[in-house]
Protein backbone atom coordinates (compact mmCIF):
# COMPACT_ATOMS: atom_id res chain seq x y z
CA UNK A 1 0.00 0.00 0.00
CA UNK A 2 2.69 2.50 0.80
CA UNK A 3 4.75 1.93 -2.39
CA UNK A 4 1.46 2.16 -4.47
CA UNK A 5 0.60 5.64 -2.47
CA UNK A 6 4.14 7.02 -2.99
CA UNK A 7 4.37 6.28 -6.77
CA UNK A 8 0.56 7.31 -7.00
CA UNK A 9 0.20 10.77 -9.52
CA UNK A 10 -2.51 13.20 -8.53
CA UNK A 11 -5.78 11.90 -9.82
CA UNK A 12 -6.29 13.87 -13.26
CA UNK A 13 -9.98 16.12 -13.00
CA UNK A 14 -12.11 16.34 -15.68
CA UNK A 15 -14.96 18.28 -16.40
CA UNK A 16 -17.37 16.46 -16.42
CA UNK A 17 -21.44 17.77 -16.75
CA UNK A 18 -25.06 16.39 -15.90
CA UNK A 19 -28.32 17.27 -17.27
CA UNK A 20 -31.42 15.94 -15.29
CA UNK A 21 -35.24 17.08 -15.03
CA UNK A 22 -35.84 17.46 -11.37
CA UNK A 23 -39.16 15.48 -9.46
CA UNK A 24 -39.73 18.26 -7.32
CA UNK A 25 -38.95 21.85 -7.83
CA UNK A 26 -35.76 23.16 -6.28
CA UNK A 27 -34.70 26.88 -4.80
CA UNK A 28 -30.88 27.37 -4.72
CA UNK A 29 -30.79 26.36 -1.00
CA UNK A 30 -32.47 23.40 -2.12
CA UNK A 31 -29.30 22.65 -4.45
CA UNK A 32 -26.67 23.23 -1.66
CA UNK A 33 -28.27 21.37 0.29
CA UNK A 34 -27.91 18.15 -2.08
CA UNK A 35 -24.32 19.54 -2.18
CA UNK A 36 -23.68 19.28 1.28
CA UNK A 37 -25.29 16.01 1.92
CA UNK A 38 -23.89 14.69 -1.50
CA UNK A 39 -20.70 12.99 -0.37
CA UNK A 40 -18.30 14.94 -3.08
CA UNK A 41 -15.30 14.30 -1.01
CA UNK A 42 -15.39 10.35 -0.92
CA UNK A 43 -15.88 10.44 -4.52
CA UNK A 44 -13.37 13.36 -4.96
CA UNK A 45 -15.60 15.27 -6.98
CA UNK A 46 -16.10 18.94 -6.93
CA UNK A 47 -19.43 20.95 -8.07
CA UNK A 48 -18.22 24.08 -9.39
CA UNK A 49 -21.85 25.53 -10.98
CA UNK A 50 -25.21 24.67 -11.00
CA UNK A 51 -27.43 26.21 -13.78
CA UNK A 52 -31.06 26.09 -12.08
CA UNK A 53 -33.89 26.13 -14.49
CA UNK A 54 -36.00 29.13 -13.30
CA UNK A 55 -38.66 27.06 -12.34
CA UNK A 56 -36.64 24.96 -10.38
CA UNK A 57 -37.53 21.80 -12.62
CA UNK A 58 -34.62 21.32 -14.57
CA UNK A 59 -30.82 21.55 -13.61
CA UNK A 60 -27.35 21.03 -15.44
CA UNK A 61 -24.87 20.66 -13.55
CA UNK A 62 -20.66 21.06 -13.46
CA UNK A 63 -18.43 19.18 -12.14
CA UNK A 64 -14.88 18.37 -11.98
CA UNK A 65 -14.40 14.46 -11.21
CA UNK A 66 -12.13 11.27 -12.30
CA UNK A 67 -15.04 10.47 -14.89
CA UNK A 68 -18.40 10.12 -15.51
CA UNK A 69 -19.18 7.18 -12.98
CA UNK A 70 -18.25 9.06 -10.11
CA UNK A 71 -20.88 11.74 -10.83
CA UNK A 72 -23.33 9.43 -10.77
CA UNK A 73 -22.72 7.95 -7.69
CA UNK A 74 -22.93 11.72 -6.32
CA UNK A 75 -26.40 11.69 -8.07
CA UNK A 76 -27.71 8.46 -6.60
CA UNK A 77 -26.32 9.58 -2.59
CA UNK A 78 -28.30 12.95 -3.89
CA UNK A 79 -31.39 10.57 -4.50
CA UNK A 80 -31.63 12.14 -8.18
CA UNK A 81 -32.47 10.26 -10.64
CA UNK A 82 -32.29 9.83 -14.62
CA UNK A 83 -29.26 12.35 -15.23
CA UNK A 84 -27.41 12.37 -18.78
CA UNK A 85 -24.00 12.57 -18.02
CA UNK A 86 -20.68 13.33 -19.73
CA UNK A 87 -17.34 14.44 -19.80
CA UNK A 88 -16.97 17.85 -21.39
CA UNK A 89 -14.77 20.43 -23.02
CA UNK A 90 -15.50 23.62 -21.31
CA UNK A 91 -15.00 27.10 -23.02
CA UNK A 92 -16.49 30.57 -23.06
CA UNK A 93 -16.09 34.13 -23.35
CA UNK A 94 -17.46 36.03 -20.10
CA UNK A 95 -17.43 32.98 -17.88
CA UNK A 96 -19.89 32.85 -14.83
CA UNK A 97 -19.84 36.93 -14.48
CA UNK A 98 -23.75 37.03 -14.75
CA UNK A 99 -26.14 34.91 -12.35
CA UNK A 100 -28.98 35.02 -14.58
CA UNK A 101 -29.27 33.74 -18.63
CA UNK A 102 -30.17 30.99 -20.48
CA UNK A 103 -29.23 27.78 -21.31
CA UNK A 104 -29.21 26.37 -24.66
CA UNK A 105 -29.35 22.83 -25.99
CA UNK A 106 -28.33 21.10 -28.96
CA UNK A 107 -28.17 17.63 -29.68
CA UNK A 108 -27.18 15.13 -32.21
CA UNK A 109 -30.43 15.89 -33.86
CA UNK A 110 -29.80 19.21 -34.72
CA UNK A 111 -26.82 18.69 -35.96
CA UNK A 112 -27.97 17.70 -39.21
CA UNK A 113 -24.92 16.31 -41.02
CA UNK A 114 -22.19 18.74 -39.98
CA UNK A 115 -19.63 17.94 -37.29
CA UNK A 116 -19.57 18.94 -33.63
CA UNK A 117 -16.90 21.46 -33.85
CA UNK A 118 -18.43 23.09 -37.04
CA UNK A 119 -21.77 23.52 -35.05
CA UNK A 120 -20.17 25.01 -32.06
CA UNK A 121 -17.77 27.43 -34.54
CA UNK A 122 -21.35 28.10 -36.25
CA UNK A 123 -23.61 28.76 -32.61
CA UNK A 124 -20.12 31.14 -31.60
CA UNK A 125 -20.57 32.63 -34.50
CA UNK A 126 -24.22 33.61 -33.84
CA UNK A 127 -24.27 34.68 -30.51
CA UNK A 128 -21.70 37.30 -31.24
CA UNK A 129 -23.09 38.62 -34.55
CA UNK A 130 -26.89 38.92 -32.07
CA UNK A 131 -24.45 40.54 -29.82
CA UNK A 132 -24.90 38.06 -26.98
CA UNK A 133 -22.60 37.33 -24.40
CA UNK A 134 -21.53 33.75 -24.25
CA UNK A 135 -20.75 33.21 -20.48
CA UNK A 136 -20.04 28.99 -21.00
CA UNK A 137 -19.82 26.36 -23.61
CA UNK A 138 -19.98 23.14 -22.81
CA UNK A 139 -19.08 20.34 -25.26
CA UNK A 140 -19.62 16.72 -24.62
CA UNK A 141 -16.23 14.93 -25.84
CA UNK A 142 -18.28 12.86 -28.14
CA UNK A 143 -19.58 14.92 -30.17
CA UNK A 144 -22.91 14.54 -29.28
CA UNK A 145 -24.01 17.69 -27.62
CA UNK A 146 -23.49 21.47 -27.27
CA UNK A 147 -25.01 23.14 -24.23
CA UNK A 148 -24.26 26.95 -23.63
CA UNK A 149 -25.17 29.39 -21.19
CA UNK A 150 -25.56 32.76 -22.57
CA UNK A 151 -25.65 36.09 -20.44
CA UNK A 152 -29.13 38.28 -20.24
CA UNK A 153 -32.92 38.85 -20.16
CA UNK A 154 -34.24 39.05 -23.70
CA UNK A 155 -35.07 35.25 -24.63
CA UNK A 156 -36.76 36.72 -27.62
CA UNK A 157 -33.76 38.57 -29.03
CA UNK A 158 -31.66 35.05 -28.25
CA UNK A 159 -34.22 32.98 -29.77
CA UNK A 160 -34.13 35.37 -33.15
CA UNK A 161 -30.54 35.72 -33.18
CA UNK A 162 -30.72 31.42 -33.38
CA UNK A 163 -33.24 31.72 -36.04
CA UNK A 164 -31.17 34.07 -38.56
CA UNK A 165 -28.37 31.79 -38.35
CA UNK A 166 -30.61 28.83 -38.92
CA UNK A 167 -30.09 27.20 -35.67
CA UNK A 168 -33.00 25.52 -34.42
CA UNK A 169 -31.85 24.10 -30.64
CA UNK A 170 -33.48 21.54 -28.84
CA UNK A 171 -34.17 24.01 -25.93
CA UNK A 172 -33.85 27.32 -24.29
CA UNK A 173 -35.11 27.66 -20.80
CA UNK A 174 -34.38 30.70 -18.00
CA UNK A 175 -31.62 29.94 -15.65
CA UNK A 176 -29.71 30.95 -12.51
CA UNK A 177 -26.43 30.31 -12.04
CA UNK A 178 -24.90 30.39 -9.12
CA UNK A 179 -22.22 28.37 -6.63
CA UNK A 180 -23.96 25.25 -5.25
CA UNK A 181 -20.77 24.65 -2.79
CA UNK A 182 -22.43 25.91 1.14
CA UNK A 183 -20.31 28.37 2.32
CA UNK A 184 -18.08 27.52 4.88
CA UNK A 185 -18.11 28.69 8.18
CA UNK A 186 -15.64 32.27 9.02
CA UNK A 187 -15.07 32.35 5.69
CA UNK A 188 -15.30 35.95 5.45
CA UNK A 189 -13.47 36.48 8.58
CA UNK A 190 -10.71 34.28 7.31
CA UNK A 191 -10.89 36.53 3.75
CA UNK A 192 -10.75 39.60 5.92
CA UNK A 193 -7.78 38.40 7.73
CA UNK A 194 -5.75 37.22 5.50
CA UNK A 195 -6.29 40.60 3.21
CA UNK A 196 -4.28 42.47 5.86
CA UNK A 197 -0.60 42.35 6.28
CA UNK A 198 1.16 39.83 8.39
CA UNK A 199 2.36 42.80 11.33
CA UNK A 200 -1.28 43.79 11.62
CA UNK A 201 -2.78 40.58 12.15
CA UNK A 202 -0.05 39.88 14.77
CA UNK A 203 -0.06 43.41 16.72
CA UNK A 204 -3.70 43.47 16.23
CA UNK A 205 -5.45 43.29 20.05
CA UNK A 206 -8.55 44.23 20.97
CA UNK A 207 -9.20 46.98 24.38
CA UNK A 208 -7.79 44.85 27.33
CA UNK A 209 -6.14 42.13 25.75
CA UNK A 210 -1.50 41.81 25.91
CA UNK A 211 0.13 42.36 28.54
CA UNK A 212 0.86 46.11 27.89
CA UNK A 213 -3.40 46.23 28.43
CA UNK A 214 -3.02 44.43 31.92
CA UNK A 215 -4.08 47.47 33.83
CA UNK A 216 -7.69 47.29 31.88
CA UNK A 217 -8.84 44.18 33.22
CA UNK A 218 -7.22 44.71 36.94
CA UNK A 219 -7.10 41.00 38.07
CA UNK A 220 -5.14 38.31 36.82
CA UNK A 221 -2.89 36.99 33.73
CA UNK A 222 -3.89 38.11 30.28
CA UNK A 223 -3.13 35.65 27.51
CA UNK A 224 -3.20 35.79 24.09
CA UNK A 225 -5.23 32.29 24.42
CA UNK A 226 -6.09 29.45 27.01
CA UNK A 227 -5.61 25.86 25.85
CA UNK A 228 -7.58 23.33 28.07
CA UNK A 229 -6.15 19.77 27.35
CA UNK A 230 -2.86 18.42 26.69
CA UNK A 231 -3.26 15.84 24.30
CA UNK A 232 -2.48 15.72 20.45
CA UNK A 233 -4.73 19.02 19.88
CA UNK A 234 -3.59 21.04 22.73
CA UNK A 235 -0.02 20.19 22.21
CA UNK A 236 -0.50 21.32 18.30
CA UNK A 237 -2.52 24.55 18.93
CA UNK A 238 -0.09 25.53 22.15
CA UNK A 239 2.66 25.08 18.99
CA UNK A 240 1.46 26.98 16.92
CA UNK A 241 0.20 30.14 19.06
CA UNK A 242 3.95 30.12 20.68
CA UNK A 243 5.71 29.77 17.10
CA UNK A 244 3.79 32.91 16.48
CA UNK A 245 4.95 34.88 18.81
CA UNK A 246 1.63 34.82 20.85
CA UNK A 247 1.64 34.45 24.56
CA UNK A 248 -0.50 30.94 25.51
CA UNK A 249 -0.73 28.57 28.61
CA UNK A 250 -2.34 25.21 28.63
CA UNK A 251 -4.36 23.19 31.26
CA UNK A 252 -4.26 19.95 32.18
CA UNK A 253 -5.99 17.66 34.58
CA UNK A 254 -3.60 15.13 34.20
CA UNK A 255 -0.06 14.78 36.03
CA UNK A 256 1.88 14.47 32.34
CA UNK A 257 0.90 15.67 28.50
CA UNK A 258 -0.36 12.81 26.37
CA UNK A 259 -4.43 13.14 26.95
CA UNK A 260 -5.96 9.86 25.48
CA UNK A 261 -2.67 8.51 25.78
CA UNK A 262 -1.99 9.42 29.55
CA UNK A 263 -5.44 7.90 30.75
CA UNK A 264 -5.76 4.72 28.10
CA UNK A 265 -3.11 2.59 29.37
CA UNK A 266 -4.76 -0.72 29.61
CA UNK A 267 -3.47 -3.53 28.27
CA UNK A 268 -3.39 -3.81 24.72
CA UNK A 269 -3.91 0.00 23.88
CA UNK A 270 -2.69 0.72 20.83
CA UNK A 271 -3.25 3.49 17.77
CA UNK A 272 -5.98 2.69 15.01
CA UNK A 273 -4.12 4.68 12.34
CA UNK A 274 -1.11 3.57 10.83
CA UNK A 275 1.45 5.41 13.27
CA UNK A 276 3.36 7.20 10.31
CA UNK A 277 -0.25 9.56 9.74
CA UNK A 278 -0.33 9.77 13.12
CA UNK A 279 1.90 12.10 14.36
CA UNK A 280 2.73 15.95 13.54
CA UNK A 281 3.25 17.62 10.57
CA UNK A 282 4.29 20.92 11.51
CA UNK A 283 7.98 19.76 11.33
CA UNK A 284 10.13 18.27 9.18
CA UNK A 285 13.06 18.19 11.71
CA UNK A 286 10.68 16.24 13.60
CA UNK A 287 9.38 13.69 11.17
CA UNK A 288 13.47 13.09 10.49
CA UNK A 289 14.23 12.58 14.35
CA UNK A 290 11.70 10.60 15.41
CA UNK A 291 11.80 6.89 14.37
CA UNK A 292 8.27 5.03 14.93
CA UNK A 293 9.08 1.41 15.95
CA UNK A 294 5.50 0.11 14.50
CA UNK A 295 3.22 0.38 11.64
CA UNK A 296 0.47 0.88 14.47
CA UNK A 297 1.77 1.98 17.82
CA UNK A 298 0.95 1.27 21.39
CA UNK A 299 0.61 3.40 23.62
CA UNK A 300 3.60 3.62 25.42
CA UNK A 301 5.66 4.38 22.09
CA UNK A 302 2.85 7.20 21.56
CA UNK A 303 3.39 8.90 25.43
CA UNK A 304 6.53 8.98 24.69
CA UNK A 305 6.29 10.48 21.19
CA UNK A 306 3.65 13.24 22.97
CA UNK A 307 6.47 14.04 25.45
CA UNK A 308 9.36 14.02 22.93
CA UNK A 309 7.80 16.72 21.01
CA UNK A 310 7.01 18.64 24.39
CA UNK A 311 10.58 18.76 25.15
CA UNK A 312 11.54 19.46 21.93
CA UNK A 313 9.86 22.50 21.09
CA UNK A 314 10.26 23.78 24.94
CA UNK A 315 6.32 23.70 25.52
CA UNK A 316 6.14 22.35 28.89
CA UNK A 317 7.01 25.66 30.25
CA UNK A 318 3.46 27.23 29.34
CA UNK A 319 1.85 24.32 30.72
CA UNK A 320 0.05 23.53 34.09
CA UNK A 321 -0.68 20.12 34.89
CA UNK A 322 -2.97 19.05 37.56
CA UNK A 323 -5.24 21.52 37.41
CA UNK A 324 -8.90 21.61 35.76
CA UNK A 325 -10.32 24.48 34.52
CA UNK A 326 -13.58 25.13 36.41
CA UNK A 327 -15.10 27.78 34.47
CA UNK A 328 -15.07 30.25 31.42
CA UNK A 329 -17.26 33.09 30.80
CA UNK A 330 -17.12 35.49 28.08
CA UNK A 331 -16.83 39.13 28.63
CA UNK A 332 -18.69 41.19 25.90
CA UNK A 333 -17.56 44.83 27.06
CA UNK A 334 -13.68 43.98 26.86
CA UNK A 335 -13.67 41.00 23.94
CA UNK A 336 -12.01 38.56 26.17
CA UNK A 337 -12.60 35.24 27.76
CA UNK A 338 -12.86 34.72 31.95
CA UNK A 339 -10.96 31.45 32.45
CA UNK A 340 -11.40 30.02 36.56
CA UNK A 341 -8.74 27.16 36.83
CA UNK A 342 -8.97 24.60 39.84
CA UNK A 343 -5.73 25.64 41.29
CA UNK A 344 -7.31 29.08 41.85
CA UNK A 345 -5.73 31.26 39.25
CA UNK A 346 -8.24 33.65 36.96
CA UNK A 347 -6.67 34.71 34.11
CA UNK A 348 -7.90 36.54 30.43
CA UNK A 349 -7.49 35.43 27.18
CA UNK A 350 -8.98 36.58 23.35
CA UNK A 351 -8.63 33.29 22.23
CA UNK A 352 -10.45 30.25 24.45
CA UNK A 353 -9.57 26.50 23.15
CA UNK A 354 -11.22 23.95 24.26
CA UNK A 355 -8.88 20.43 23.38
CA UNK A 356 -10.87 17.99 25.92
CA UNK A 357 -11.87 15.52 23.44
CA UNK A 358 -15.14 14.62 22.79
CA UNK A 359 -15.17 10.93 24.72
CA UNK A 360 -12.74 12.47 27.72
CA UNK A 361 -15.53 11.59 30.34
CA UNK A 362 -15.59 7.54 31.14
CA UNK A 363 -19.39 5.95 30.89
CA UNK A 364 -19.38 3.43 34.21
CA UNK A 365 -21.62 1.18 34.37
CA UNK A 366 -24.20 1.19 37.14
CA UNK A 367 -25.16 -2.58 37.36
CA UNK A 368 -27.30 -3.58 40.61
CA UNK A 369 -25.13 -5.05 43.25
CA UNK A 370 -21.92 -3.34 41.99
CA UNK A 371 -20.77 -2.00 45.06
CA UNK A 372 -21.28 -5.48 46.81
CA UNK A 373 -18.54 -7.04 44.34
CA UNK A 374 -15.70 -7.77 46.84
CA UNK A 375 -12.79 -8.00 43.95
CA UNK A 376 -11.19 -5.53 42.10
CA UNK A 377 -12.90 -3.38 39.24
CA UNK A 378 -10.88 -1.11 36.56
CA UNK A 379 -12.25 0.91 33.83
CA UNK A 380 -9.98 0.87 30.49
CA UNK A 381 -10.26 4.85 30.50
CA UNK A 382 -8.78 4.93 34.07
CA UNK A 383 -6.24 2.02 33.91
CA UNK A 384 -3.91 2.64 37.06
CA UNK A 385 0.14 3.88 36.10
CA UNK A 386 1.20 1.10 37.87
CA UNK A 387 -0.28 -1.50 36.06
CA UNK A 388 -2.80 -4.70 37.27
CA UNK A 389 -1.56 -7.71 37.48
CA UNK A 390 -4.39 -10.40 35.97
CA UNK A 391 -2.35 -13.27 36.01
CA UNK A 392 -4.05 -16.60 37.71
CA UNK A 393 -6.89 -14.64 38.16
CA UNK A 394 -10.66 -14.91 36.98
CA UNK A 395 -11.22 -11.22 34.93
CA UNK A 396 -14.61 -10.60 33.32
CA UNK A 397 -14.73 -8.25 31.08
CA UNK A 398 -17.34 -5.83 30.50
CA UNK A 399 -18.01 -5.00 26.56
CA UNK A 400 -16.78 -5.55 22.76
CA UNK A 401 -16.49 -2.23 21.12
CA UNK A 402 -12.33 -1.44 20.29
CA UNK A 403 -11.18 -0.93 23.85
CA UNK A 404 -12.94 -4.26 24.89
CA UNK A 405 -11.30 -6.17 21.96
CA UNK A 406 -7.80 -4.49 22.21
CA UNK A 407 -8.14 -5.87 26.40
CA UNK A 408 -9.34 -9.42 25.44
CA UNK A 409 -7.49 -10.23 22.69
CA UNK A 410 -4.19 -9.18 24.93
CA UNK A 411 -5.00 -10.43 28.54
CA UNK A 412 -6.67 -13.82 27.37
CA UNK A 413 -3.41 -15.76 27.98
CA UNK A 414 -2.91 -14.00 30.85
CA UNK A 415 -5.57 -14.62 33.30
CA UNK A 416 -6.51 -18.16 34.90
CA UNK A 417 -10.15 -17.60 33.74
CA UNK A 418 -11.25 -15.08 30.84
CA UNK A 419 -15.04 -14.53 30.45
CA UNK A 420 -16.40 -11.95 28.39
CA UNK A 421 -19.53 -10.16 28.95
CA UNK A 422 -21.15 -8.77 25.43
CA UNK A 423 -24.11 -7.53 24.42
CA UNK A 424 -24.13 -7.42 20.37
CA UNK A 425 -21.26 -8.98 18.81
CA UNK A 426 -19.75 -6.25 16.43
CA UNK A 427 -17.67 -6.79 13.38
CA UNK A 428 -13.30 -6.77 14.02
CA UNK A 429 -11.11 -6.38 10.94
CA UNK A 430 -7.76 -7.55 10.92
CA UNK A 431 -4.82 -4.75 12.40
CA UNK A 432 -1.71 -6.64 10.74
CA UNK A 433 0.48 -4.63 12.75
CA UNK A 434 4.07 -5.42 12.04
CA UNK A 435 7.39 -3.65 12.97
CA UNK A 436 8.71 -1.05 10.63
CA UNK A 437 12.37 -1.11 9.46
CA UNK A 438 14.71 1.18 8.37
CA UNK A 439 13.67 0.99 5.21
CA UNK A 440 10.62 1.60 5.41
CA UNK A 441 10.86 4.30 7.77
CA UNK A 442 13.15 6.40 5.38
CA UNK A 443 10.35 5.51 2.25
CA UNK A 444 7.40 7.19 4.37
CA UNK A 445 10.17 10.52 5.37
CA UNK A 446 10.81 10.28 1.53
CA UNK A 447 7.46 10.23 0.32
CA UNK A 448 5.56 12.27 3.39
CA UNK A 449 4.08 14.95 1.03
CA UNK A 450 2.07 12.68 -0.88
CA UNK A 451 1.22 10.73 2.05
CA UNK A 452 -0.17 13.88 3.74
CA UNK A 453 -1.41 15.00 0.57
CA UNK A 454 -3.54 11.63 0.65
CA UNK A 455 -4.78 12.31 4.22
CA UNK A 456 -6.16 15.23 3.53
CA UNK A 457 -8.21 13.98 0.90
CA UNK A 458 -9.94 11.46 2.26
CA UNK A 459 -12.79 10.50 4.42
CA UNK A 460 -11.44 11.53 8.31
CA UNK A 461 -8.02 11.64 7.65
CA UNK A 462 -6.96 7.99 7.07
CA UNK A 463 -4.68 6.83 4.41
CA UNK A 464 -7.62 4.61 2.61
CA UNK A 465 -9.41 6.47 -0.20
CA UNK A 466 -12.43 4.93 -1.15
CA UNK A 467 -12.18 3.24 -4.49
CA UNK A 468 -14.71 5.28 -6.73
CA UNK A 469 -16.37 2.59 -8.08
CA UNK A 470 -19.93 1.04 -7.52
CA UNK A 471 -19.66 -2.20 -5.54
CA UNK A 472 -23.21 -3.12 -7.85
CA UNK A 473 -20.86 -1.76 -10.96
CA UNK A 474 -18.72 -4.80 -10.62
CA UNK A 475 -19.11 -8.58 -11.30
CA UNK A 476 -20.09 -10.98 -8.14
CA UNK A 477 -16.51 -12.73 -8.47
CA UNK A 478 -14.57 -9.04 -8.85
CA UNK A 479 -16.44 -7.56 -6.09
CA UNK A 480 -15.39 -11.06 -3.63
CA UNK A 481 -11.69 -10.77 -4.95
CA UNK A 482 -11.82 -6.53 -4.29
CA UNK A 483 -13.01 -7.37 -0.14
CA UNK A 484 -10.15 -10.54 -0.09
CA UNK A 485 -7.54 -8.18 -1.41
CA UNK A 486 -8.86 -5.17 1.29
CA UNK A 487 -8.90 -7.96 3.75
CA UNK A 488 -5.24 -8.59 3.34
CA UNK A 489 -4.36 -4.92 3.87
CA UNK A 490 -3.79 -3.21 7.25
CA UNK A 491 -5.54 -0.88 8.75
CA UNK A 492 -8.89 -0.08 7.93
CA UNK A 493 -8.37 -0.57 4.56
CA UNK A 494 -11.76 -3.26 4.34
CA UNK A 495 -13.60 -0.05 6.02
CA UNK A 496 -12.37 3.08 4.26
CA UNK A 497 -10.80 1.83 0.99
CA UNK A 498 -13.75 -0.01 0.20
CA UNK A 499 -16.51 0.42 -2.55
CA UNK A 500 -17.79 4.15 -2.98
CA UNK A 501 -21.75 3.24 -2.29
CA UNK A 502 -20.66 0.36 1.28
CA UNK A 503 -21.91 3.52 3.44
CA UNK A 504 -25.11 4.60 0.99
CA UNK A 505 -26.45 1.00 -0.64
CA UNK A 506 -27.89 -1.70 1.14
CA UNK A 507 -27.07 -4.29 -1.25
CA UNK A 508 -23.08 -3.32 -1.31
CA UNK A 509 -22.89 -3.58 2.24
CA UNK A 510 -24.82 -6.76 2.92
CA UNK A 511 -22.51 -8.13 0.13
CA UNK A 512 -19.25 -6.70 2.79
CA UNK A 513 -21.42 -7.65 5.92
CA UNK A 514 -21.65 -11.25 5.02
CA UNK A 515 -18.09 -11.20 3.76
CA UNK A 516 -16.74 -10.82 7.32
CA UNK A 517 -19.32 -13.19 8.84
CA UNK A 518 -17.87 -15.59 6.46
CA UNK A 519 -14.66 -15.41 8.04
CA UNK A 520 -15.95 -15.54 11.41
CA UNK A 521 -17.29 -18.83 10.83
CA UNK A 522 -13.99 -19.95 9.11
CA UNK A 523 -12.09 -19.06 12.47
CA UNK A 524 -14.50 -19.72 14.92
CA UNK A 525 -15.03 -23.97 14.71
CA UNK A 526 -17.84 -24.51 17.37
CA UNK A 527 -20.98 -23.35 15.44
CA UNK A 528 -22.67 -22.06 19.06
CA UNK A 529 -20.02 -19.54 19.84
CA UNK A 530 -19.47 -18.68 16.03
CA UNK A 531 -23.49 -17.84 15.82
CA UNK A 532 -23.25 -15.85 19.34
CA UNK A 533 -20.29 -13.61 17.36
CA UNK A 534 -22.01 -12.99 14.18
CA UNK A 535 -23.25 -9.09 14.26
CA UNK A 536 -26.42 -8.38 12.25
CA UNK A 537 -26.15 -4.99 12.09
CA UNK A 538 -24.40 -3.21 8.73
CA UNK A 539 -21.24 -3.71 8.61
CA UNK A 540 -19.32 -0.02 9.46
CA UNK A 541 -22.49 1.56 11.00
CA UNK A 542 -20.96 0.85 14.40
CA UNK A 543 -17.33 1.89 15.68
CA UNK A 544 -15.09 -1.12 13.78
CA UNK A 545 -12.65 -2.48 16.06
CA UNK A 546 -9.35 -3.49 14.43
CA UNK A 547 -7.97 -7.20 15.93
CA UNK A 548 -4.36 -9.15 15.78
Amino acid sequence: MLARLMSEKAIPSNDILSLLHLGAPLDPDGVRRLARHGCLDIHRVQWLRAYLAADGTRMLGWYQALDAESVRLVLRHQGLTGAVVWPAEVGGDTGDAADEGFIVELTREQFGREAASLVKSKVVAALNAGGQLLGRLFASKDGSRLICFVDGHDESALVSCLRAAEIAPAGIWRCVAFDPRPRKLFESRVAETQNRSEPERRGEERPGMGTANADLIGEGDVFDAVIIGAGISGICALQRFVRMGLRARLYESGSDVGGVWYWNRYPGARVDSETYTYGFSFSEALLREWNWQELFSAQPEILRYLQHVVERFDLRRHMRFGTRVAAASYDEARGHWWIDAGNGERVAARYLIAASGTLTVPQLPDYPGMQEFSGESYHTARWPVEGVELADKRVGVIGTGASGVQVIQTIADRAHRLTVFQRSPTYCIPQRNRPLTDDQREAIRRGWSNIMAACRESYGGFIHVFDPRSGLAVAAEKREATFEELWQRPGFAFWFGNFADLMMDDEVNAYASDFIRRKIRARVHDPDVARKLLPDHPFGTKRVPLEN
